[in-house]
């Protein structure tokens, strides 16, 4: 009887390395998706959005170009000569600075401030007073 020995196969190898590269990739995939979210939870954290314009700097604007104070999204100056409201509807309003700048006067000389703006502003004012003398504000007997 005449005695065969088998042929040596390589090992089959393909089929792993696709396996390991389809579950690299998807863990991959998650660690990045983990990443991103706590990327931009930090950045909420650290330096949350907050909106450069007063509720009495849009009442302002909104007086000067005649437009809901609320329509108004921002605004800035480019080339220290064009001053340009940007809408919250993606309109954009170019202006005069110098012009623009002697509205702003002539609106906030005229524009009553709400009871918001004056507690507002009257806070400011005992911040500053409290600093003079040493205080803080839970220092102060509200009453008297």
């Amino acid at each position: 009887m005449p005695h065969t020995t088998p042929a040596q196969q390589p090992p089959v190898r393909c089929a792993l390395p696709h396996f390991k590269s389809i579950a690299a990739s998807d863990e991959q995939a998650i660690a990045q998706a983990e990443l991103d979210q706590f990327i931009s939870d930090q950045a909420q954290a650290i330096a949350p959005t907050t909106d450069p314009l007063t509720s009495r700097d849009r009442r302002i604007i909104g007086e000067i170009i005649q437009v809901d104070p609320e329509s108004i999204c921002t605004l800035w100056i480019e080339g220290g000569i064009t001053v340009w409201v940007q809408l919250v509807d993606g309109g954009r309003l170019p202006f005069d600075r110098d012009w623009f700048a002697s509205r702003v006067v002539q609106v906030k000389a005229t524009l009553p401030e709400t009871p918001l703006e004056r507690n507002e502003r009257l806070s400011e004012e005992l911040e500053t007073a409290c600093q003079k003398y040493g205080l803080t504000h839970g220092e102060i007997d509200w009453l008297s």
